[in-house]
């Protein structure tokens, strides 16, 4: 991990350390303390507890009894059945949204489209997580969309910014996700989202393999 410049937030630290998770950089069952991640990172170790209390919530790290905490184990089934649900709870999100929002988000997803070309890959996925951030938000739901963003914000957001996928490939599959919602066929729509989810999850899976064949 970089050492930071500057003070940062438990939310900054959060992000570091899912993304050495998720990279594969720490291992399942590799322990890390407070004091060694406030030493990387150049911060206090209050941040860095409160960052360990959020990622062990999440199930990314288990506490010891000596306080220390440790990697969690991530087996390829549950990067597959993380992206299905995510899949699965976006087409429920659409079935609940009213017509103004639901045509809102359509039109966001088509600006996205028709301006790609001329869009930077960066820009480009930047745009495609506020897509789903979005449709989140429309939810409004306390209990609910903590656990929805959390997936967004950590296994979604690792695997479009960080994973090779191809542009082209991603834009015909959101083009199909348009095309559906504007059909009202929720079990093509539930289709179309698991594909491109499934996609997302066998991106992040073969970048995991690479990482482990060259350890």
């Amino acid at each position: 991990m970089d050492k930071v410049q500057t003070i940062q937030t438990k939310d900054y630290i959060i992000q570091e350390i899912r993304r050495e998770i998720l990279s594969g950089k720490m291992t399942p069952g590799e322990e890390i303390t407070q004091e060694g991640i406030a030493s990387q990172l150049g911060v206090s170790r209050m941040p860095v507890r409160e960052a360990f209390q959020v990622l062990e919530q999440e199930g990314f790290l288990l506490r010891l009894q000596n306080r220390h905490m440790k990697v969690a184990e991530m087996k390829k089934k549950h990067i597959i059945e993380i992206f299905y649900m995510v899949g699965i709870f976006e087409t429920e999100l659409f079935s609940y949204m009213n017509t103004y929002e639901k045509e809102k988000l359509i039109n966001e997803l088509e600006v996205l489209c028709f301006k790609s070309e001329r869009m930077e890959q960066v820009e480009f996925f930047n745009k495609e997580l506020i897509f789903h951030q979005n449709a989140g938000a429309v939810l409004n739901n306390p209990y609910i969309n903590p656990s929805y963003m959390s997936f967004l914000n950590s296994f979604v957001s690792y695997a479009i910014f960080f994973v090779s996928r191809e542009k082209e490939e991603v834009l015909e599959q959101l083009k199909e996700i348009i095309r559906t919602i504007n059909l009202k066929d929720r079990e093509l729509l539930k289709e179309k989202l698991l594909i491109y989810y499934k996609s997302m999850a066998d991106h992040l899976l073969k970048s995991l393999e690479k990482v482990h064949e060259h350890k």
